[in-house]
């Protein structure tokens, strides 16, 4: 009677393990699904963001086609952010290999916005400044998880100041580009007007170089 009361005990423990997985499994999917459409209205709201920009090379850029740029940049940026951190959220929890093909797609979008807000400074004189992180998805860079809590943090304090990352693992046309042209080697790094600084900056360092308004 003992032998089979452990013996109970024993199966009900595995079907408790079992359930408890498939309710993570069910979970960490639902996030997959929501990471995945939210990203989809992110990607969709960059290319027509990158459309209107791009109308700035042929029409004569003026106050009102700007004022319609910069107000649909700025419903974006909590957007971003949101994606941007929970990107990094769910590589550090090394979710499902789905997840992977999706951050190649947000690095990208990311990267497209990056472009458009390079072009909005050009045509319409925009004060904002630019931070490029580029970090490494290896757990081993503990570094790079320095870096980007000190960017959230001038982020946070800095209005004029916006962040956009890439991930030096990852090997994309556009991103290899990026690298080679501000001679980017090793995470993490962080470019601010066109200057490459491959170190950890401090908070105060970094608000210096983009004039924290």
């Amino acid at each position: 009677m003992v032998n089979l009361k452990y013996a109970m005990a024993a199966i009900l423990m595995v079907n408790l393990f079992f359930i408890t997985l498939s309710v993570i499994d069910y979970m960490d999917m639902q996030r997959l699904l929501r990471f995945s459409n939210d990203l989809a209205s992110f990607s969709s709201e960059t290319a027509d963001l990158e459309s209107a920009v791009a109308l700035l090379r042929v029409e004569q850029p003026s106050a009102e086609y700007c004022k319609i740029i910069d107000t649909a940049y700025q419903q974006k940026i909590t957007t971003t952010n949101d994606l941007m951190e929970r990107m990094l959220a769910y590589e550090r929890a090394n979710m499902f290999a789905e997840f992977f093909a999706l951050k190649r797609q947000f690095l990208l979008s990311n990267i497209q916005l990056w472009q458009v807000s390079q072009l909005e400074k050009q045509y319409c004189n925009a004060t904002h400044t630019d931070v490029l992180y580029i970090y490494s998805s290896d757990p081993s860079c503990s570094e790079c998880q320095v870096q980007g809590k000190i960017l959230d943090s001038v982020r946070a304090s800095c209005p004029n100041v916006r962040t956009f990352v890439m991930d030096i693992k990852e090997s994309m046309a556009t991103l290899d580009m990026i690298k080679m042209k501000y001679n980017v080697t090793s995470a993490p790094s962080v470019v601010v007007n066109g200057q490459t600084y491959a170190k950890v900056l401090s908070a105060d360092e970094i608000k210096q170089l983009v004039s924290c308004q």
